[in-house]
């Protein structure tokens, strides 16, 4: 699967075969999920697990979600605590 995760006010973002959700534990470590779709409470990141270039990182993570605005079988509209995303799947 290709994952995208784009910005609606720029368009800036990134796709991959990477989609990992992260979501902070009451201990303070990490949950993570790999081939995730976004969800209320957690942080994702979508593009490539791997080096892709001379880049310093080859992904794009969002701050935390706070809504889900609209959601289908392949795609997620959501908003962060500054940005508003399309999240999909193909």
């Amino acid at each position: 699967m290709t994952y995208s995760l784009r910005r609606t006010r720029d368009g800036a973002g990134d796709e991959g075969q990477m989609s990992s959700l992260y979501t902070r534990k009451e201990d303070g470590t990490w949950d993570i999920k790999h081939n995730s779709r976004p969800e209320v409470g957690s942080i994702i990141q979508v593009g490539s697990a791997y080096a892709r270039s001379y880049q310093q990182q080859d992904y794009w993570q969002t701050s935390g979600i706070t809504e889900i605005l609209e959601e289908t079988e392949t795609m997620v509209r959501f908003k962060t605590y500054n940005s508003e995303y399309i999240w999909e799947v193909f």
